[in-house]
This record gives structure tokens, sequence and C-alpha cells, in this order.
């Protein structure tokens, strides 16, 4: 990126490039929705009603281990328990929990 200059001038003209770009898409993103979901994408679905979807996992390039691990981490063990897991546009997967009541087949009313 430097062009083979190692000197500290050459260094820090490339960080200033390197933030005036960053700086100039991000401001680019914020004032055009439309730029931002082509630069950030959108979020995904992986998993809706308790049910993955294989598609998205093909698609983001993800196991099924993946998806357990994140399970795990939500505080669930099974599919069945999640009423939504979304994969963000920033890697992290996001999951909402069915009502645990609903998932044991147990009405408010017991």
């Amino acid at each position: 990126m430097n062009a083979g200059d190692n000197s500290l001038i050459g260094g820090l003209v490339s960080a200033l490039t390197l933030i005036g770009c960053h700086l100039a898409v991000s401001h680019l993103a914020w004032r055009s929705p439309r730029l931002a979901r082509w630069i950030d994408g959108k979020p995904k679905r992986l998993i809706e009603a308790g049910q993955i979807n294989p598609d998205t996992l093909r698609s983001e390039r993800l196991t099924t281990d993946d998806v357990h691990a994140a399970l795990r981490a939500a505080g669930c063990l099974h599919t069945h328990e999640v009423e939504r897991a979304t994969i963000e546009t920033n890697g992290q997967i996001t999951v909402v929990l069915r009502n645990r009541d609903s998932t044991r087949g147990i009405s408010a009313d017991s």
C-alpha cells in the first residue's frame, strides 16, 4: 500500500488515507440508507418459529454447530425453544426465545 516507502511520513500518509476513506464511506452511508444497506447488508433470519433456515446457513457459510453454540450462549439448548434467531450485519447472532410455558405445552392458567 505504501509502495515500499517504509518511512514515518509514508506510514502516516497511508494511515490518513485509510482514515479519510473510512470517514467518507461512513458519511455517505449515513446520508443514504440505500447505500448503507449495500455496504453493511441486511440482517438475515437463521431460525423462524423453531425451524432452521438451511438457505441462510448456506449463504452465510454457517454450520449447525455454529448456530447451536449461539443458542447455548443465549441460554437455550434446542431450536424449538427459539422464536427467532437472526444473524446481524456485524456477524453477531441474536436469539429471541419463545415463552417458556408455550414450549412445554403448559398454559398460563395451569
